[in-house]
């Protein structure tokens, strides 16, 4: 199999079951496999644009949102045998530009929402041009007629790349990540069959489940998550452009939701969203969190209003993404991001490289089927990026005696106060625990005395009682002097009303870093 193969048995084997939902809107896999297929024609007749060039390596960006389009273009591009490059349309169009300048795609398929935005592009003399709709509008019996066999194995490899995703670029500028067609297969494979199965209950994405596409699809925790891992086995999509946390909760309802994956914060405004709305009746199974850890109680305040568990998780873009999930039946270990999943291999090592035993803290690094092939034109960057076969992640964490995994910190975030290694993330859980808090990012900021002194920047609660801002501060400071070391403890504490995210809805610690980073304690005093 290749990645493309997904559509092709889910319409073989599930051909009247629905693959995508969009409002009123429902397309079986087999619809949906037919629309790739015609559209796959269009890309093989204008994507060649150098004779003799072998199609695995020519590339074909999309600039579609999440919506079912995306879903029938990025299938399209795999059965023409094409590399996939999905953009976030949240990024500007000079960071596009960027994109496209560093791989140099022959084609971009583009949403004609976006139509306005060509001039930015249209300049780059290796790049052509194809226009989608929302299916609402896309006439599948007006689409040109397929020649593509739809038995035939498509001629990529299983270690071709399949699919280039940029970085968010929250700690420097975007790389392109190689993805092969094994690497996003196996993590797709383990999302659908094991990620929600227990030892003693096999539960598989497969029809009748249909996940809700709240993340970007053109990043890797929604794309195999919400599309990949959920086409495997023959479930459904329903989509979401723009995350809205009263909608999605009404979604829930209407779409009959049953696995909804998201980062922290959508799981804030949907307890805020579910406890303003009263009870809720959803068919619900399985919610999975990544890309930062939960505040303390939050998992048990949205099981009591939605009815299920959430599981914590770990991946990068480099893993395709997921390296580790909590077991769905063992959820309660509160920042513990569970177990490596099966292909994969995880340690903890030392500035040197050799290995740590449980409980103690160092670089986590993995290596395994859903490992990347490499940085895009960084030769460089890839001999730094592994060693003897394992990809050091830059993130710093531990395994405890049950081999589960806890997240401390990235390696790039240490903070040096005074000769002191200070790890952010330890002092935003601590910061967590105190009443009102809805997120919280700890940042170095210059010092001429300690090189680098500790500020947080804390978000609160809202909600019908207002929280005092200055009582905040009082009650984060009185909980580091009791949990924290006189070293860790925050300098600056700040109260403000909203903090920067990235195209992927994280955190942007880059550019709090920029603003930040000026004010000095000086400047406090």
């Amino acid at each position: 199999m290749n990645l493309g193969d997904i559509l092709i048995q889910a319409s073989s084997n599930h051909p009247q079951e629905y693959a995508l939902l969009s409002g009123q809107r429902k397309w079986t896999f087999a619809e949906v496999h037919a629309a790739a297929r015609s559209l796959a024609e269009r890309i093989r007749e204008t994507a060649q644009r150098s004779p003799g060039t072998p199609p695995s390596t020519e590339r074909v960006a999309l600039l579609v949102p999440n919506c079912p389009a995306f879903s029938v273009a990025y299938f399209a591009t795999l059965l023409a045998s094409r590399v996939v490059v999905p953009i976030n349309p949240l990024l500007s169009d000079n960071e596009i530009r960027s994109i496209l300048l560093d791989c140099r795609p022959d084609l971009m398929i583009f949403h004609d929402r976006f139509e306005e935005r060509l001039p930015s592009f249209q300049d780059l003399d290796f790049l052509s041009f194809d226009r989608v709709t929302d299916l609402e509008a896309f006439p599948l019996e007006g689409l040109k007629e397929p020649t593509l066999d739809p038995e035939k194995p498509l001629p990529a490899g299983f270690d071709d790349t399949a699919v280039v995703l940029y970085t968010s670029g929250s700690t420097g500028d975007p790389k392109g990540v190689e993805l092969t067609h094994q690497n996003l297969l196996s993590n797709a494979m383990r999302v659908s069959r094991d990620k929600f199965s227990t030892a003693n209950q096999r539960q598989v994405l497969g029809p009748g489940q249909v996940s809700l596409a709240a993340l970007p699809l053109s990043h890797a925790f929604g794309q195999t998550n919400l599309q990949n891992g959920t086409w495997y086995s023959g479930g459904a999509i329903a989509y979401c452009d723009r995350f809205d946390a009263e909608a999605v909760v009404e979604q829930f309802c209407t779409d009959a939701i049953t696995f909804f994956a998201g980062v922290p914060t959508m799981y804030v405004d949907l307890i805020e969203a579910g406890r303003r709305r009263g009870p809720i009746r959803t068919k619900l199974r399985f919610c999975v969190c990544g890309g930062a850890a939960l505040a303390p109680g939050m998992k048990a305040e949205f099981r009591e209003i939605f009815g299920v568990p959430i599981q914590e998780s770990y991946g990068l873009t480099e893993t395709s993404p997921m390296i580790s999930c909590q077991r769905v039946n063992e959820t309660d270990k509160s920042g513990c991001v569970g177990r490596a999943i099966e292909g994969m291999e995880l340690r903890i090592v030392d500035d040197r490289g050799r290995p740590l035993s449980a409980g103690l803290e160092g670089e986590i690094e993995v290596r395994g089927e859903n490992v990347f092939k490499g940085y895009l034109g960084q030769e460089e960057l890839n001999r730094e990026a592994f060693v003897d076969g394992w990809f050091k992640t830059g993130d710093v964490g531990y395994l405890d005696h049950e081999n589960e995994l806890w997240i401390v910190d990235r390696k790039k975030e240490m903070i040096k106060r005074g000769g002191y290694p200070v790890y952010p993330r330890e002092i935003e859980r601590v910061i967590l625990q105190a009443e009102g808090i809805v997120e919280v990012v700890v940042l170095g900021v210059p010092d001429n005395r300690f090189g680098e002194q500790i500020k947080a920047l804390v978000n609160l609660r809202h909600g019908e009682v207002p929280i005092d801002p200055g009582k905040a501060v009082a009650r984060i400071r009185k909980l580091c002097q009791k949990k924290l070391a006189a070293y860790k403890q925050p300098a600056i504490i700040e109260v403000v009303k909203s903090l920067p995210r990235g195209s992927t809805g994280k955190l942007d610690r880059r550019q709090l870093k920029e603003t930040h980073s000026s004010q000095t304690m000086e400047d406090v005093s």
